[in-house]
C-alpha cells in the first residue's frame, strides 16, 4: 500500500483534532469574556444611578452575572435591574426563569419617562405575585394580585402577549391574568429581582409587527471565526516546531508516526482545555475571587484572588473598577432608557469633597462640596445647621442624583416650613465604608466644628461590634454636649430580605446608648420594614442602599421627627 495513503486516515484525524480544538479554544476565550459589559444589549440601572450602589461596576464588568450562560440577577448584592437597550412597540416577549428559595422576579414594560407597568412572579409570600403599575420612581400605584399561582424551585417559562387593549400573561403555556394597558406606543422592557438568586435564560422579544428585537441565550459568540484561525494558526506553527524537535531526537521516523506522535500531542490539549472549560463553567465563574467587597465579603483566599487577577490578564478582563463604571456609564443606552431610569447627566461629574451642604443658596438643591473647613463659611444669623453622620446610606447610594438623596430631600421638606428670614443648611457628614471609630475621628477633628444644632446619627451597618458602637456612640454624644449640639439616634435600617440578626444586636447597642444619655432614638429600620411600607414599592438597591424612591420614604419620615 502507498505510506502516504496509509496515512490518510490519521491525517484526517489530527485534522478533525485540530477543528476541535480551534472550537474549544473559542469557546474557552469567549466564556471567559462573557459580561453584561461584552454583551452590550442590556443596561443595568445601577450603574446609571448619579451615586451608583454597591457592587453596580462589578455586576457589568465580572462574569457571576452571566454564570454557565444565565443571567442571574441575585448576583452582586442582588436587587439587579436590567433593560433592554432598544426603544420599540412590543408584540411578545417570553422568557424561562427560575427562582430560588423567597426569590422573585419582575418583568417592566410600558417604561417611558413618566413611570411603568409590569408583573411580578414570586416565591416569597409577603411579596406576592401581581401585575403593578408604579410612578418613575418606582412606587407602586397600582397593584393587581394574580391568585392561585404556586411556584416552585424548577424552570418556568413566562409569555407576554400585547394587543390593543393591554398585556396578558402565561405561565408555563397556561393564561394567569390579563392587564389593561394604555395605547401600546414605544416603550422600554426590563428585568428585576429581589436579594435572592433569580436565574434567566432563552429571552425572546419580538415588536408589534413580530419582527425579533431580541433572542437572547446570554451566551457570548463574538468573535468565533476569528478566534478558531488563530487558534489554527497558533496550534499549527506549535506542532510544526513539535515535530521539528521529534526528528533531532528521533531522526528517520515515517509520516504515520509523525501523524500519530501529532493525534497525541492534540488529543492531549484537547482533553486539558475540556478539563479547564468544565472546572470554569460549572465552578469557577460563579464565584466571587475578588478582593474586597463582594456578597460573602472578602475572597477565601488570598491564591484565590491571584488566580482570578491572572486569568483576567490572560483573557483581557481585569478591568479596574473605576474603569469599569466609566465603561458601563460611557454605554450608549437608548435616549428613552436613560430618562426612564435615571436623571443623572452623564457629563455633570460631581467635584471630591469630605463632606456636602444642601442649603437655600441660588442653584437651588445642588450641592456643595468643602475640602476644608477653612473654605466653609461661618453660620449666618437665622440659619439652622442640621448634620447627619453617616456611611453610605447617608452618603446616598443608590439615588439618582444627588439631589434625590435624602438628606439634599429633607432639606427641601424642611425649608418650606420655615418663617421669613430663617434658613436651612443639612449637611451630609458621611463617607461609603467608613466604621464609627472612623467617622469619630473625623467629626472630632473637622466636621463637628462646621456647629451644626442638630447631628442626626444614623449607624449600624458597618460596625462589627456593638460594644465598640456603643463606646464610640457614647464618645460622640459627650462630645456633642460640650459644644451645645444636640444628637439625634438612628437605628440604620435593612432590606426585610436581608438577614438582620446581627444587624439588631448593634440597634440594641444604639438603644443602650439612647437611654444611658436621655437621647431620642429613631427606628427607621422598623419604618421602612412595615408592611404597608416594604411592598409598597422598589426600596432597595441592596440589602442597606435605597433606590431614589427609597430616600424619598426616609426623607419624608425623617422631617416629620425633625419638626419636632
Amino acid at each position: 500500500m502507498n505510506p502516504d495513503r496509509s496515512a490518510r486516515p490519521l491525517a484526517a484525524v489530527a485534522a478533525l483534532l485540530a477543528f476541535a480544538c480551534a472550537v474549544l479554544c473559542a469557546r474557552i476565550v469567549q466564556y471567559s469574556r462573557n459580561t453584561l459589559l461584552e454583551n452590550g444589549r442590556w443596561v443595568a440601572s445601577k450603574v446609571l444611578m448619579g451615586v451608583p450602589p454597591t457592587g453596580a461596576r462589578e455586576f457589568v464588568a465580572t462574569r457571576p452575572a452571566l454564570a454557565q450562560n444565565r443571567l442571574r440577577l441575585g448576583a452582586w448584592h442582588g436587587f439587579q435591574e436590567v433593560h433592554l437597550n432598544r426603544a420599540f412597540v412590543p408584540g411578545r416577549l417570553s422568557a424561562q426563569f427560575r427562582l430560588g428559595d423567597d426569590a422573585y422576579v419582575v418583568v417592566f414594560f410600558h417604561r417611558n419617562a413618566s413611570g411603568t407597568f409590569g408583573v411580578r412572579f414570586s416565591r416569597r409570600s409577603d411579596v406576592p405575585s401581581m401585575f403593578f403599575r408604579a410612578t418613575r420612581d418606582l412606587e407602586f400605584t397600582m397593584k393587581q394580585r394574580i391568585e392561585s399561582l404556586e411556584l416552585g424551585p424548577d424552570w418556568h417559562r413566562i409569555e407576554l402577549d400585547f394587543t390593543a387593549g393591554g398585556v396578558t400573561a402565561h405561565l408555563d403555556g397556561r393564561e394567569v391574568g390579563r392587564l389593561p394597558l394604555p395605547a401600546v406606543t414605544t416603550q422600554i422592557v426590563g428585568l428585576r429581582s429581589g436579594l435572592r438568586p433569580v436565574e434567566l435564560d432563552d429571552v425572546s422579544v419580538t415588536d408589534a409587527s413580530g419582527s425579533a428585537i431580541v433572542r437572547e441565550s446570554f451566551a457570548n459568540r463574538r468573535g468565533s471565526l476569528w478566534i478558531m484561525m488563530r487558534t489554527l494558526a497558533s496550534l499549527g506553527f506549535g506542532l510544526l516546531a513539535f515535530l521539528a524537535a521529534r526528528r533531532r531526537v528521533l531522526p528517520g521516523g515515517s509520516r504515520r508516526e509523525e501523524l500519530f506522535a501529532v493525534i497525541i500531542v492534540e488529543a492531549a490539549l484537547l482533553i486539558l482545555g475540556l478539563s479547564f472549560f468544565a472546572f470554569d463553567y460549572l465552578v469557577w465563574s460563579g464565584r466571587y475571587p475578588y478582593a474586597s467587597g463582594t456578597p460573602q465579603g472578602s475572597a477565601a483566599s488570598l491564591n484565590e484572588v491571584r488566580y482570578e487577577a491572572m486569568r483576567g490578564r490572560v483573557f483581557g478582563t481585569n478591568l479596574q473598577r473605576d474603569l469599569a463604571l466609566a465603561r458601563a456609564q460611557a454605554m450608549h443606552a437608548n435616549p428613552l432608557l436613560r430618562q426612564s431610569v435615571s436623571r443623572r447627566d452623564p457629563n455633570d461629574a460631581a467635584p471630591p469633597g469630605l463632606f456636602r451642604v444642601f442649603g437655600p443658596e441660588p442653584g437651588a438643591w445642588r450641592a456643595w462640596f468643602h475640602p476644608s473647613l477653612e473654605e466653609f463659611p461661618a453660620k449666618r444669623e437665622g440659619t439652622i445647621r442640621v448634620g447627619f453622620l453617616g456611611s453610605s446610606q447617608t452618603f446616598g447610594l443608590g439615588a439618582e442624583t444627588v439631589d434625590d438623596t435624602f438628606v439634599a430631600r429633607i432639606q427641601r421638606l424642611l425649608s418650606a416650613d420655615l418663617p421669613a428670614g430663617s434658613a436651612l443648611e443639612c449637611l451630609a457628614f458621611a463617607s461609603p465604608g467608613w466604621r464609627s471609630a472612623d467617622l469619630l475621628r473625623r467629626y472630632r477633628e473637622a466636621w463637628g466644628h462646621s456647629d451644626p444644632d442638630i447631628l442626626v446619627v444614623n449607624l449600624s451597618n458597618n460596625d462589627m461590634d456593638p460594644e465598640e458602637l456603643a463606646s464610640n456612640l457614647r464618645q460622640l454624644v459627650e462630645f456633642n454636649r460640650t459644644r451645645g449640639i444636640r444628637t439625634r439616634l438612628v437605628l440604620e435600617p435593612n432590606a426585610r430580605e436581608a438577614d438582620v440578626i446581627t444587624l439588631l444586636e448593634k440597634h440594641a447597642a444604639v438603644r443602650g446608648v439612647a437611654k444611658e444619655f436621655d437621647v431620642p432614638v429613631w427606628d427607621l429600620h422598623a419604618y421602612l420594614n412595615r408592611d404597608d411600607v416594604f411592598d409598597s414599592g422598589f426600596v432597595w438597591w441592596d440589602h442597606v442602599h435605597l433606590t431614589s424612591y427609597g430616600h424619598r420614604l426616609v426623607a419624608q419620615w425623617l422631617a416629620v421627627h425633625l419638626r419636632q
